[in-house]
């Protein structure tokens, strides 16, 4: 009996071992904002991470816009953000003006199952983004 369970036991820990840990690694790569402070966004708003040059970049609903961003550990903040200067339609950019003013409270990450969920400071999920899929 003990031998049965030595073997589950190791055979459980090297499956642990091996699986890829998908929490609190950089961000990287082109996101899908999902979820806006607790609402579904169903418009195309777009988070894309440029590591090799600490650069943000994407589409807030209506606008293109830009910026760099710093990490340390699961801290991240964004300065230096931008815009184009294009109107739409009210709602678009309400809505986009709701994602800038939230991306500027920025405070700290978590990434999860493919998830990127943003903080602010009170520890209040703000934005959750999902990969982006072509």
């Amino acid at each position: 009996m003990k031998t049965v369970f030595k073997t589950i036991l190791i055979c459980i820990l090297f499956t642990a071992m091996s699986c890829e840990d998908t929490k609190n690694t950089k961000p990287s790569g082109d996101y899908q904002i999902a979820i806006l402070n607790n609402n579904n966004v169903q418009d195309a708003i777009t988070l894309t991470f440029d590591e090799a040059n600490n650069r943000i970049s994407g589409n807030s609903g209506c606008n293109s816009y830009f910026g760099s961003y710093t990490i340390t550990d699961s801290q991240i903040t964004f300065e230096g953000l931008g815009s184009t200067k294009m109107a739409c339609p009210p709602e678009k950019m309400k809505l986009e003006q709701e994602f800038l003013t939230t991306i500027n409270t920025v405070d700290s990450f978590l990434i999860d199952n493919n998830k990127l969920s943003l903080f602010n400071n009170n520890g209040d999920v703000i934005v959750i983004s999902e990969i982006k899929k072509d």
